[in-house]
């Protein structure tokens, strides 16, 4: 997956050397000053997989949730998406970001709201090819202060870009190239060459390496023990609780996240189970 390429001649990717990791530095630094029009231009992504990420999105913003079935059809769209970018994208820190306000999309999500998660749609078309101009259009169509979630989008966008440019920063600063001795992402990383827009150049993606997975905690082992037994069983709440529901299922979905368990042993799994199962529960709402 290559990404776009900067007007100073920089692509948004990632290298070795010491220059890039000042590179890296200066650009966490200077996140605050670009525009969402520079963001897309450094860090905006191209290619068939793009493309097909963009159509799910498009897909998934036509979708109407106020009407009879319109929030189980918004639950099965948001699932196809993640799956999409998961697998076409690689990782890197524009598809954290879309993963982000994918997330951001569902824990939001009213079904006679669309600001409550077509805001996040938006800032996701806009790093997978689609023109801006194009998005604003759409946007003004369906929003009534559309300009106003197009910059909170935009904030949200710089703050999620540096975190994850700077924690990956971090973690190739601690053994600089040429400074001897062995390179960590070379013995734990796989590098993935890709052409760019610059040329003969290519872009490297850093993956860190597989940890092992940690103990299933007890809320994970519960989630998996239910997962037959019904959504309102595995979100820990009584059958028709509809008030309860949605605090019910956001503790649920923290309890298990892979990332506040230290992706522990069936983190994930639990993790999908609890998402299903509330989107089978909010269907009925």
């Amino acid at each position: 997956m290559a990404h776009r390429s900067g007007e100073s001649g920089e692509a948004g990717t990632w290298g070795e050397g010491e220059g890039d990791l000042y590179l890296l530095h200066l650009v966490v630094a200077t996140m605050d000053d670009l525009s969402l029009d520079a963001m897309v231009r450094r860090w905006g992504l191209v290619g068939s997989a793009a493309t097909l990420v963009q159509e799910h999105l498009v897909t998934l913003w036509t979708c109407r949730t106020n009407t009879s079935g319109g929030s189980r059809a918004f639950r099965s769209l948001l699932r196809a998406t993640v799956n999409v970018v998961t697998r076409q994208l690689d990782p890197s820190p524009t598809r954290s970001l879309i993963m982000r306000e994918l997330r951001l999309a569902s824990s939001g999500f009213k079904a006679s709201s669309p600001a409550s998660w077509r805001p996040c749609v938006m800032i996701c078309l806009v790093f997978v090819g689609a023109s801006i101009s194009v998005v604003e259009g759409m946007a003004k169509q369906c929003l009534r202060n559309w300009s106003e979630h197009l910059s909170f989008g935009i904030v949200r966008a710089r703050r999620a870009l540096s975190e994850e440019i700077g924690q990956s920063h971090q973690r190739a600063s601690t053994t600089l190239p040429g400074a001897g001795g062995s390179r960590p992402w070379e013995q734990h990383q796989e590098h993935q060459h890709q052409p760019n827009n610059i040329g003969a150049s290519s872009c490297v993606i850093l993956r860190p390496a597989p940890a092992a997975p940690a103990v299933p905690t007890d809320v994970v082992r519960e989630v998996l023990a239910a997962r037959s037994k019904g959504p309102w069983v595995i979100l820990g709440i009584m059958v028709g609780d509809w008030h309860g529901i949605r605090v019910a299922y956001r503790q649920r979905l923290l309890g298990v996240h892979p990332d506040k368990t230290g992706n522990a042993e069936g983190s994930e799994e639990a993790f999908n189970v609890v998402r299903c199962a509330y989107a089978d529960s909010a269907g009925c709402l």
